[in-house]
């Protein structure tokens, strides 16, 4: 038998922070969940498994929850399950989400929602999974418990499904997330668990423990390329994973030199160098711009960084720590001789202190505004 894993999807997410017209980052949660479809027909998976966080909130659109299961709904294999997660819990009263999403999709997608076995005979597939969907957002303690007295049916591979922290792979330093350690999972009755919640994929055989990651980065702190996990079960619980990409964007934090201290590079030369950093591909990039830049080719440094910023790649250049240099016949020329900004700066130039200068220009800078 084949599974394909994913989960963290996180549809309906806003994005905000991000200039839509550069790329529709809400948009391509969507197409990086068709493409989890599509790698697990194409790998002739029997069964689709979302490890929670299917959607961002409790309440997306309608029209997020219906293409969502339009989506699920192309998968040619027996079965889809979808768990609710911490972002798309089991709310107690006035359930909208999983009601329309449960009308919205077709008969062979099963919601776990609730704590307890799922016996997948129904769709002819040997398989009962034991579920710990969240039923809120945050919890100190899993769902788990109920699972440690249950007995696997003969002839039936058991797959546990669940969403949380896990020790050593999430940070979760306060136990907000539904926290499981490694070695419950491992004691308890599954051949494997597919857990939610950790963006990274991770594959621990000691634990018997899947965890397929996002399928599409969500920010800076996600600096990995998406993917599923494609599952292969043998009849006796043992089982194999391979990643399969479905990731189109990545987030990368980048740090370059940028070294000027004659001042006697172009335009075209400075933004040639600060450019090296950025990679190839679909990438988002923050860049964070360090070292020595003379006074006179500031004003070209700067109009360098405005058509950085309007690269679609590049969300951010953060230059604070490129240090702003200063001679003395730059002190002479700006400054009355005598006034305390020409005194703090022939100072700060004879100690040669260039990111004290650069500090104490901006703040002379920011006082003559």
């Amino acid at each position: 038998m084949k599974i394909i894993a994913t989960a963290d999807v996180h549809l309906g997410m806003k994005f905000a922070a991000y200039d839509a017209d550069r790329v529709d980052l809400a948009e391509e949660r969507f197409r990086a969940l068709e493409r989890v479809v599509e790698a697990g027909n194409r790998t002739g998976a029997d069964l689709l498994v979302v490890a929670g966080d299917l959607f961002h909130r409790p309440g997306v659109a309608a029209k997020v929850v219906e293409r969502a299961a339009a989506a699920l709904d192309g998968f040619a294999g027996a079965a889809v399950t979808v768990l609710p997660g911490n972002h798309d819990y089991l709310a107690a009263e006035g359930d909208r989400l999983w009601v329309q999403f449960r009308e919205s999709c077709g008969d062979r997608t099963l919601i776990l929602d609730r704590a307890g076995s799922f016996d997948l005979s129904r769709f002819d597939l040997p398989v009962t999974l034991l579920a710990a969907p969240c039923d809120s957002q945050h919890s100190s303690t899993h769902r788990l418990g109920w699972a440690e007295a249950f007995s696997p049916p003969d002839g039936h591979v058991t797959v546990g499904v669940a969403h949380g922290s896990v020790d050593g792979l999430t940070l979760d330093s306060e136990g907000h997330y539904f926290p499981m350690q490694r070695r419950l999972l491992a004691s308890l009755p599954a051949d494997l668990w597919i857990v939610g919640h950790t963006h990274r994929s991770h594959d621990l055989p000691d634990a018997r423990l899947v965890v397929p990651g996002t399928p599409e980065a969500d920010g800076f702190d996600c600096p990995v390329s998406g993917s599923a996990a494609v599952i292969e079960v043998d009849p006796d619980g043992g089982y194999r994973v391979e990643a399969e990409p479905t990731g189109r964007f990545r987030f990368v934090s980048a740090r370059t030199e940028l070294d000027d201290p004659d001042g006697s590079q172009s335009e075209d030369a400075l933004e040639s160098s600060v450019r090296g950093a950025i990679p190839d591909g679909d990438v988002l990039v923050r860049l964070a711009v360090h070292g020595r830049i003379a006074d006179e080719s500031f004003a070209r440094w700067n109009a360098v960084r405005e058509r950085l910023l309007r690269d679609p790649r590049v969300t951010r250049v953060d230059d604070d720590e490129l240090a702003r240099l200063l001679t003395r016949p730059d002190v002479d020329r700006r400054y009355a001789a005598g006034s305390f900004a020409h005194r703090l700066l022939v100072r700060l130039i004879e100690s040669d202190d260039h990111d004290a200068i650069a500090q104490a220009i901006s703040i002379i800078e920011e006082a003559d505004r």
